[in-house]
Formats: C-alpha cells, sequence, structure tokens
C-alpha cells in the first residue's frame, strides 16, 4: 500500500526488525521514565486500553495481549 500511494518499499525483515525492536523500547525503555502511560490497542473501531500507569499503579486490562507484548519485547 505505501509504495502504490508514492512511497517507497521497506522490506519485511526491516518491518519486523522495527516492529520488535520498538517494543523492546516501550517496555524496557520508555515505560520505566514514565510517570504515567498507556498502552491502547486501535486494531478495531473502537481502541481497547491493554495497560496503563495512570500514577497510581500499572493496572492490566487485557492480560493476553499484555502477557505478548511483553514476550515479544524480550525476543520470544
Amino acid at each position: 500500500m505505501r509504495v502504490s500511494e508514492g512511497g517507497h518499499d521497506v522490506p519485511d525483515d526491516v518491518v519486523t526488525r522495527r516492529y520488535h525492536r520498538g517494543l523492546y523500547n516501550l517496555v524496557h525503555l520508555y515505560i520505566p521514565y514514565c510517570d504515567k502511560w498507556m498502552v491502547v490497542d486501535n486494531m478495531d473501531l473502537v481502541p481497547e486500553i491493554i495497560a496503563q500507569n495512570d500514577g497510581f499503579g500499572k493496572v492490566i486490562f487485557n492480560d493476553e495481549i499484555w502477557s505478548v507484548i511483553q514476550r515479544k519485547s524480550n525476543g520470544t
């Protein structure tokens, strides 16, 4: 789709590498430095909050997806 809209091609392996690196960065670099954060799944019409820390502690709303994020952030 990107190429058909005038953009450049990004090889699949680059997309996969960036995806996993982004999850690593989120879990291991960004979240630990944030007082408040929220992870949202926006794949559907109505976004779903997966996990958040509102300043009073971490709350996991969707254990299944949060576990996948954690696992993929560790490269497994």
